[in-house]
């Protein structure tokens, strides 16, 4: 993997994070047991509507960020928020919606299994500067 990382880089010197995510299980799964960051700081930075985002490996982030927007929006017309409403925003990723909606409701609080999601979704809440948006580590599958 080091000798990939360092080929690949030289040969496209704009990339910013290579990221070997490893699990330990057969099966197919989006979430890694650990990681190993061959180069670069492990996160990718990427933009919803005027949001930044800050992305690791496990995260769950919305990769079509044209049509994450779109949809958010059309969300948004649909729930014709007036601003004092308490969103429950569940399996909430990175916190992409939760902080999308937050400047249209009182309170927003987003529930997410994946620690490293969390980790990312409270540094996003910091980058953004919202406030009124609460991240909860929670397994809603086991909860109920």
């Amino acid at each position: 993997m080091k000798e990939y990382a360092s080929a690949v880089t030289i040969k496209f010197p704009e990339i910013t994070t290579i990221v070997n995510n490893i699990s330990k299980k057969k099966a197919s799964i989006a979430v890694g047991d650990y990681e190993i960051v061959y180069h670069g700081s492990g996160f990718i930075h990427d933009k919803i509507g005027d949001y930044k985002f800050r992305i690791s490996a496990n995260s769950f982030f919305q990769t079509n960020t044209i049509q994450a927007e779109k949809l958010y929006g059309t969300a948004l017309e649909y729930a014709e928020l007036k601003g004092d409403e308490i969103i429950y925003d569940l399996y909430s990723g990175a916190g992409t919606i939760a902080i999308f909606v937050s400047a249209f409701a009182r309170e927003v609080y987003g529930f997410e299994s994946v620690e490293s999601s969390i980790y990312d979704a409270k540094e996003n809440l910091d980058i953004n500067k919202i406030e009124n948006v609460t991240f909860v580590q929670a397994d809603l599958y086991k909860s109920f």
